[in-house]
């Protein structure tokens, strides 16, 4: 059921990247990882606050941007759509596929860090989740394999096919 959440948020992700305006996909891509985080912490019947998902997300963003190459690939295939006509289909063409897999692999990786936790026994909360996401964020080999994996997945997706859900939640994001 959490990888049809991941699979399904990070194709979201992805439509958002079609949003013709700069800036769009970012928006979507974070809320869809927000809420990502909220279902698979429901489907999982793990009890949080109300601020988990933000400050859980907040951490888990910050940690993606701490990858330069994955910060770079997002920021211009959304700020080159700034630029009319080719800038446009370039920003269109590139910018799905790295949304969708950015929140791919901060979706195996939140998974990763439960499973982790879980097999410790120790307490799963707030504080738990985040120690053990720092400890799954830190190894960049296992970083770089996922990406790797999610780029091969996630090449031949449609992500037109979520694009109306992308905007609702481009909507939701603005308000």
């Amino acid at each position: 059921m959490c990888e049809k959440i991941i699979i399904t948020h990070s194709c979201i992700a992805g439509a958002g990247g079609l949003i013709p305006f700069p800036v769009a996909g970012l928006v979507v891509a974070t809320g869809s990882l927000w809420i990502m985080y909220g279902r698979i912490t429901s489907v999982l019947d793990i009890k949080v606050s109300e601020n988990f998902g933000k400050t859980i997300g907040s951490f888990v963003i910050g940690n993606i941007t701490g990858n330069v190459a994955a910060v770079l690939a997002m920021l211009a295939g959304s700020f080159v759509k700034s630029i009319p006509g080719i800038g446009t289909v370039i920003g269109e063409l590139s910018e799905p596929l790295a949304d969708a897999v950015a929140v791919y692999v901060a979706g195996i990786v939140f998974i990763k860090a439960l499973t982790t936790l879980a097999k410790s026994g120790k307490p799963v909360d707030e504080t738990e989740i985040k120690d053990a996401l720092k400890a799954e964020f830190s190894d960049k080999e296992s970083i770089e394999a996922m990406k790797k994996d999610a780029k091969e997945n996630l090449r031949g997706t449609d992500f037109s096919a979520y694009k109306k859900e992308a905007g609702e939640y481009y909507e939701k994001q603005k308000r």
